[in-house]
């Protein structure tokens, strides 16, 4: 007769077979997302660049007015500080891309290569914690010991009621009682 224990390993290990099995449509998902994330990178890219090549224009034209002999020496300031300020608009325009590439330096096989080893790990992980026996020890050892009755219900040992037949002690609950109700 099967036991107890083995049907309630049997079917949490269905479970995490079932979240763990289809990693090819997990890694599709982070690639949609991924490319959603990289299709907005470029968004910004490009109008962080349109911004770049507006400031340097106009900063070409202010340059070229200050050639002007008939300009006045306060207008003169009046360009300098308008090319300065367009200085400092280009070096932050400068910086956001730099730091836009930096986010987007992570390519495509790198981060489906670090999803498939995350979730390699968790499947290794389980297997090794996901024996019967290793499953009766945790129940075992954080949960304590029980009786599950053929109905589901889970009592201490040696509670009215718990008589020897169709029951099996060291049965813990893990709230998965509704999996396991009329083992």
């Amino acid at each position: 007769m099967t036991s107890v224990l083995t049907l309630l390993h049997r079917e949490v290990t269905d479970h995490f077979v079932e979240i763990f099995g289809d990693t090819e449509w997990f890694v599709r998902e982070t690639m949609k997302e991924l490319e959603a994330a990289m299709g907005t990178n470029r968004e910004d890219t490009a109008r962080l660049r349109q911004q770049l090549a507006e400031s340097t224009k106009l900063t070409t034209g202010l340059t070229g007015l200050l050639a002007d002999s008939g300009l006045t020496d306060l207008a003169k300031d009046m360009i300098r500080e308008q090319i300065n300020g367009e200085a400092v608009k280009r070096h932050e325009i400068k910086v956001n891309l730099d730091q836009l590439g930096e986010k987007t330096a992570m390519s495509a096989e790198r981060m489906i290569a670090e999803v498939r080893r995350a979730l390699d790990e968790g499947r290794e992980r389980l297997g090794a914690v996901a024996s019967p026996e290793d499953t009766h020890a945790f129940m075992s050892r954080f949960v304590g010991p029980s009786v599950s009755l053929p109905d589901g219900r889970l009592l201490p040992p040696g509670a009215e009621g718990t008589g020897k037949a169709g029951a099996h002690s060291n049965i813990a609950a893990t709230g998965l009682e509704p999996v396991t109700r009329g083992l």
